[in-house]
């Protein structure tokens, strides 16, 4: 794995991609391991963010 790769920045790709797969929420909370619906909710506006354009 190339040096510049961290566990965060992985673990922002599979919950992005989720959000983008237009995955739940509460399943994304739930995979992720979340306490909090508003982390999620980051994932699925930006994943909003990037459909618009």
């Amino acid at each position: 794995m190339p040096s510049d790769y961290t566990l965060h920045g992985l673990r922002r790709t599979f919950g992005s991609y989720l959000a983008e797969c237009n995955i739940q929420a509460r399943a994304i909370m739930e995979a992720m391991g979340h306490s909090s619906m508003a982390v999620t909710d980051e994932y699925v506006r930006e994943a909003n963010r990037a459909d618009r354009g």
